[in-house]
């Protein structure tokens, strides 16, 4: 069986474009993280000292 194929002259001009949107998505990455960071902070909770025992002793009955 032949295989034919013609070459894609446009491959460099598309990888240069595919870096160029990866560039753009990290920095886009940054901002939307930066924009959440204060909601993130907000609802970080400190769990109450019976809410842990209670969890390690339920681990500690799994076993």
């Amino acid at each position: 069986m032949i295989e034919t194929f013609t070459t894609n002259l446009k491959s460099t001009n598309t990888m240069e474009a595919n870096q160029k949107v990866a560039e753009n998505l990290e920095n886009h990455e940054i901002m939307f993280y930066d924009s959440l960071r204060a909601d993130l902070d907000a609802i970080q909770m400190t769990p109450k000292d019976g809410t842990i025992e209670n969890i390690l002793t339920y681990s500690s009955n799994l076993r």
